[in-house]
């Protein structure tokens, strides 16, 4: 353990002692650009959307989605009824964490019928908030497609056009 120790030691010195030694090399001295390289590059070009020649295209609908005023305006849409929903669905996830906690705290001191009412209303509770996840999902499928559906009839038009202009 001792030899292992001295041994480090020395290991971690040595570096010390060679910096101190006058022999070392000075840093490497970056080297010099001349003015030329300097100079900026000239930009590119943006690709030109459509070429000389081109026979096909293609549209990326999501990009155009998320682009448009259309496209901002659906997704408004949707993330308001989400948040409605999600609102919902919260507020009755209150109510059932309020009947579980009443139960939990004063089920010992609850007659048995009671007690058994307020465990079916929890049952019933979490029934309601199963069906009502489903429906909320089945909503916002429905919406989603609804608008998917309205957008691409308002873009079949201008896609076409661009078509029979650029000989497509």
């Amino acid at each position: 353990m001792f030899v292992v120790t001295a041994f480090s030691l020395v290991l971690s010195a040595g570096p010390a002692f060679a910096q101190a030694d006058g022999t070392q090399q000075p840093p490497a001295k970056p080297p010099v650009t001349p003015p030329a390289a300097a100079a900026p590059a000239p930009q590119a070009q943006p690709p030109k959307p459509f070429p000389e020649g081109a026979k096909f295209a293609f549209v990326d609908i999501q990009v155009v989605a998320s682009t448009s005023a259309e496209g901002k305006a659906a997704t408004a849409k949707l993330d308001d009824l989400k948040k409605k929903k999600n609102a919902e669905i919260v507020a009755k996830g209150n109510a059932l964490k309020a009947s579980q906690d009443k139960l939990q705290s004063g089920g010992s001191v609850m007659s048995d019928s009671a007690r058994a009412t307020l465990e079916r209303e929890i049952e019933k509770m979490q029934r309601d908030i199963q069906l009502a996840q489903q429906d909320a999902q089945t909503e916002v499928n429905d919406l989603t497609e609804q608008l998917q559906g309205e957008f691409q009839i308002k873009l079949n038009p201008i896609i076409e056009q661009v078509r029979l202009e650029k000989g497509l």
